[in-house]
């Protein structure tokens, strides 16, 4: 009897996890999402990046670094970890730029030999905004804000 209780507390516990391993899996970037699951999310606010309109889906707060999941135009989810990356213009000159701008973001990370400055942001609104003003001030500079649509397997 003893065993047969601690089965059914086991049951009882994987059942109440399924919910959230559920929701976790429509989130996961490269992902589907079908018109139901989409529905079933209520309304949703959208933004636009780089001329392209993104639904934002509403995410649980985790531990790590930000993360913000969107929905592009053919339902698939992607990831953005609000980073605006920086290239083709010397580390220098960005740094200067960064210095008289209040432009929100939370780290500045340089990599001079490359000529890569990675701007880390705290929300994904910040950085579309830290992303625009970023490429209006430095016109010759590459600047992107990166959404992952799956997950890249090195060989």
């Amino acid at each position: 009897m003893l065993h047969f209780l601690r089965s059914i507390g086991f049951v009882i516990a994987a059942a109440a996890l399924l919910p959230a391993t559920h929701a976790q899996a429509q989130l996961a970037a490269g992902r589907k999402l079908d018109a139901a699951q989409i529905q079933s999310l209520g309304p949703l606010e959208s933004v636009e990046i780089d001329g392209q309109n993104y639904r934002l889906l509403k995410t649980q707060d985790t531990a790590g670094p930000a993360v913000t999941f969107l929905l592009n135009a053919e339902s698939m989810v992607g990831q953005s970890t609000h980073q605006v990356v920086v290239t083709r213009q010397p580390v220098e000159a960005v740094r200067q730029y960064l210095r008289t701008q209040t432009s929100g973001f939370a780290e500045a990370t340089y990599y001079d030999h490359m000529q890569i400055t990675l701007l880390s942001f705290a929300t994904l609104q910040q950085a579309v905004q830290g992303l625009a003003q970023i490429r209006a001030a430095l016109p010759e500079a590459r600047v992107q804000l990166p959404i992952r649509f799956g997950n890249e397997n090195l060989r």
